[in-house]
């Protein structure tokens, strides 16, 4: 229950939306919707060639959740005091990583994305599904596009 009510107030914070494309005089934005277990490379390489890129680990949630019911005790009011205090002693860390897979997730269905992981080019004109080499990604989306290059 306490879990829940972090979830829809994350949610709720991540409503108000994630940036879509970059206008004119910004840097291109490059999307990247993941599983903790898929790693994403080449972030680094991407901010060089000029891009702003936003990852987002969309199973945040239910690896919190995990994390935080792990070893409970059976008894459901020291479970209850054992999980509040454990969200307590996360409280920032963990707001912060349920706002960003929140808004990654309100995105994700935005885009109509069904697959993950996913790269999202130009605020969805093009996504590269199961790569999670961002240089590889680009690398496939650049002879069609002149994303980086300030248009």
């Amino acid at each position: 229950m306490i879990i829940m009510r972090f979830l829809m107030v994350a949610a709720l914070l991540a409503i108000a939306g994630a940036p879509l494309q970059a206008t004119e005089g910004e840097k291109p934005l490059v999307e990247v919707f993941t599983l903790s277990d898929r790693p994403i490379h080449g972030v680094k390489a991407l901010e060089r060639r000029g891009m702003t890129v936003n990852v987002y680990v969309v199973d945040t949630f239910e690896q919190a959740d995990r994390r935080l019911s792990a070893g409970l005790p059976t008894n459901e009011h020291q479970a209850i005091e054992t999980a509040t205090h454990r969200i307590q002693q996360q409280s920032a860390s963990l707001s912060r990583r349920y706002q960003q897979a929140a808004q990654g997730l309100m995105r994700a269905l935005s885009l109509g994305l069904k697959r993950i992981p996913a790269v999202v080019f130009d605020g969805g004109k093009t996504v590269v599904l199961g790569v999670t080499d961002l240089e590889m990604a680009f690398s496939i989306v650049q002879p069609r596009q002149s994303i980086g290059r300030g248009r």
